[in-house]
């Protein structure tokens, strides 16, 4: 701890990820395993302060993350079902980045926070076919590693308002943005980028015994996908992508 306000912190962990067998796995052409464990070791350096007599509140940290033996769930297009998922160690991988959160309370009724994150990812060796093109090389390496969006950020806006003896009134109103990414190992699939708008109103009744609240969620109609797959061929388009929204 720097002072009462301030304080910096660091760690160190290891873990690991038991390997096993994939018995949900289709293909009548792969072993269902066993695949080995996963490890991982992270490294995580922050500080965290208080400022202008607790009104403003900084986080801030960095993190490195070095992944061996990554397990992966890997898709594959299939003619007979559609799709093939099978669990292999895939890669070795470093992950790291930044994240950043800022709140400051511009009246006791009125608060404000801010946040950003920052992650870049690659893989160091690759040991399974990714791209699917029968070669482990340079094309597998220089894939992006999936669901790792580089930029994620967003502010939310809290606001009282006192109604006297009737209750207090919340209203609450966000926006939060995250870049596209990859969503299948070999990149075909992705995950579009997306800016959600979110905003709620809520009032407190009878010393707070009653609440009574309106909201709404990705108000500017924005798609999200849950998945984008690689399935297999059928008669009239070949290779197609199955979205999930």
């Amino acid at each position: 701890m720097v002072n009462p306000d301030a304080q910096i912190y660091a760690f160190w962990t290891k873990g690991f990820r038991s390997g096993g067998y994939n018995l949900r796995n289709t293909s009548p052409l792969a072993a269902p395993g066993p695949f080995g464990p996963e490890t991982q070791k992270s490294a995580e350096l922050g500080a965290k302060a208080d400022w202008l007599d607790g009104r403003l509140r900084t986080n801030f940290a960095l993190f490195h993350n070095q992944i061996d033996d990554m397990q992966r769930e890997i898709n594959l297009p299939s003619g007979a079902t559609g799709v093939i998922q099978i669990i292999r160690n895939t890669a070795d991988a470093t992950i790291q980045g930044a994240e950043l959160e800022l709140q400051a309370a511009f009246t006791p009724d009125f608060l404000m926070t801010l946040q950003y994150g920052y992650v870049d990812g690659e893989y160091d060796e690759v040991i399974f076919d990714l791209n699917g093109d029968l070669v482990v090389n340079d094309a597998d390496l220089a894939l992006d590693i999936p669901r790792l969006a580089r930029n994620t950020y967003g502010v939310t806006f809290n606001h009282d308002v006192r109604l006297g003896a009737v209750g207090t009134l919340t209203s609450r109103v966000s926006f939060n943005h995250r870049d596209r990414s990859a969503y299948t190992d070999n990149n075909r699939g992705t995950l579009n980028s997306a800016d959600i708008v979110d905003a709620s109103f809520a009032l407190a009744l009878l010393e707070e015994k009653l609440r009574v609240s309106v909201y709404g969620k990705n108000l500017t109609d924005h798609v999200l996908e849950g998945n984008d797959t690689v399935t297999g061929r059928n008669v009239h388009d070949g290779l197609r992508l199955s979205k999930t929204v």
